[in-house]
């Protein structure tokens, strides 16, 4: 099965913290780091870019509202044993899904993690439209957050994974 999960980042904190585990820098991470296998992809974040600098250069310097929604979190995964040989090659589909759902000018970084059973893909997405923020855009209700299930599968089921099963079969 492949999956694609979003979720909302609140803060430059939220942000920050999310960004050490996905690259697995810090004290937190050093043991983990010794046997596992991150590959980033170049962004802003391998260019030496702090988040917040990256959100002001897609949103003209303008000032957040204190209740904006400062990043998204996108993880990719597809289920033990399903893309064995295949990583690159799905990595580079996630890379496209992500440019293609979310625009290449706003991913900020992505890591491809190998060190569990199953590879998975950790994103951070800026929510910048016409240079303001604006996560709604990409995430506001049901209908969008299904629509990106469905366009994600689309991207990756030709290594044989299945969609998931929607909310409104299982009733969860």
């Amino acid at each position: 099965m492949g999956l694609v999960a979003v979720s909302k980042l609140k803060s430059y904190a939220s942000v920050n913290n999310l960004q050490h585990h996905n690259s697995l820098t810090g004290k937190k991470h050093e043991e983990i780091k010794k046997t596992a296998h991150v590959v980033e992809v170049e962004s802003p974040f391998t260019k030496g870019i702090k988040y917040s600098d990256f959100l002001k250069s897609l949103t003209n310097g303008k000032k957040p509202k204190s209740n904006a929604i400062r990043g998204i979190d996108v993880f990719m995964s597809a289920s033990p044993g399903s893309i064995d040989g295949n990583v690159k090659e799905f990595a580079r589909d996630c890379y496209q899904w992500l440019c293609k759902t979310f625009g290449k000018e706003c991913l900020y970084s992505m890591e491809i993690h190998t060190h569990e059973n199953s590879p998975h893909i950790h994103a951070i997405i800026c929510p910048s439209v016409n240079n303001s923020l604006n996560a709604s855009y990409y995430l506001d209700g049901k209908a969008k957050m299904k629509a990106h299930q469905d366009s994600f599968h689309e991207a990756v089921k030709h290594y044989g994974l299945d969609r998931g099963i929607s909310k409104e079969l299982t009733g969860r």
